[in-house]
């Protein structure tokens, strides 16, 4: 598979990986060649991507509290991140599998298959995770601005001309077009919509303007304004359109127990044990919730499993709703306490429950109460 990363504004591909992925790429080329592979996705190479794209959102949103307009944006984004990373090395797998026989049909020593496995790793580990690492930082800042151009009294936005060194001419047709924000030429046309590229857009009370004459269109994987998707690559993009049928069902799963593992022992880490003030009380965060809110069903289930990582922003904020006795046959636990929070704008519920002892823990979260 080759992609099109080449055809862009200004495109400067990385010499050497963005990090140090050796240990991560060993492990991986030993369960390619040992026919190790337990799921759909090899999770090493998936955390190579997952971790350097959300360093990319990182550092193009910063620092963005729970409380703020444009969390659950972010936290969208980086989730988006977790299924391109699953196709990315599902796809890249079957490459390097490819590499393990040689032209006769014998299988190769371990040696020689990761010898030969360099340019694939390289390929998709350095250019085109640069390439994928820029386009993320600039298509997360096009989200935001989406989102912050609809909070905003202005009505029109200004397409600004690149600011490449040397502007790749295919968008100058649409310079200094001025339309409505509501205008459905902003669906599948913004800056972003090409692999590096170096337009920008702002809101303007100027005049609108003509359509532009010329229909420029999207490349592939980038057809979709990221701030109404939220998404920072489509499923047009061709590691997700490469895939066979079963696949695109699998991979999006396969992404989502990967980041339910990773997100569980980041808690474990980070949350294990620690107490809480709720409503003039302390409720502790054990092993058992933190497994209790990432296995609880939920309309966003991967969005609600990344709510650990702002829960003591989310504690702060919470608002007592109701206590309920147990009526189930648990001598062990007295009654139940919730809480109302808000996962990607709509309301969900933090579950507290307290023992026959006292002791209040944080069990779970829901997204309606019975």
């Amino acid at each position: 598979m080759e992609l099109h990363y080449g055809h862009c504004c200004e495109l400067a591909l990385a010499d050497e990986p963005l990090f140090d992925i050796q240990e991560m790429v060993d492990k991986a080329l030993r369960n390619v060649y040992a026919n190790n592979l337990k799921g759909k996705v090899d999770p090493n190479l998936w955390n190579i991507a997952y971790k350097e794209l959300n360093k990319a959102v990182e550092q193009s949103l910063g620092a963005v509290a729970y409380v703020d307009a444009d969390w659950a944006l972010k936290e969208a984004l980086m989730q988006n991140n977790a299924v391109f990373a699953a196709f990315k090395s599902h796809q890249q797998y079957n490459e390097l599998k490819a590499l393990i026989f040689d032209a006769d049909g014998k299988m190769k020593s371990f040696a020689a298959f990761k010898r030969d496995s360099k340019a694939v790793i390289g390929k998709y580990n350095q250019q085109w995770l640069q390439t994928e690492y820029n386009t993320t930082v600039a298509r997360a800042r096009t989200a935001q601005q989406w989102q912050e151009f609809q909070r905003s009294s202005i009505e029109n936005i200004r397409w600004i001309p690149s600011r490449a060194a040397e502007p790749d001419p295919i968008h100058r047709g649409y310079w200094n077009t001025v339309l409505p924000k509501n205008h459905e030429f902003w669906i599948k046309n913004f800056p972003g919509n090409r692999y590096n590229c170096k337009c920008d857009w702002e809101l303007t009370n100027d005049e609108v303007t003509k359509l532009p004459e010329v229909d420029i269109r999207p490349q592939a994987g980038l057809k979709e304004n990221p701030g109404m998707s939220q998404k920072i690559f489509g499923k047009d993009h061709p590691y997700e359109a490469s895939a066979s049928k079963k696949m695109k069902q699998e991979v999006p799963k396969e992404a989502t127990r990967l980041e339910r593992k990773l997100i569980q022992e980041w808690a474990k880490q980070q949350l294990k044990g620690k107490l809480y003030d709720l409503n003039g009380g302390k409720a502790q965060l054990h092993m058992s919730g933190i497994k209790e809110i990432l296995n609880q069903p939920h309309q966003d289930y991967s969005l609600k499993n990344r709510v650990l990582f702002a829960l003591d922003e989310i504690v702060k904020e919470a608002e007592f709703i109701r206590t309920d006795l147990n009526t189930k046959d648990n001598p062990l636990v007295k009654q139940f306490h919730y809480y109302k929070i808000k996962v990607a704008g709509k309301d969900a519920f933090l579950v507290v429950r307290e023992l026959a002892n006292g002791e209040q823990q944080i069990y779970s979260i829901v997204d309606k109460l019975q």
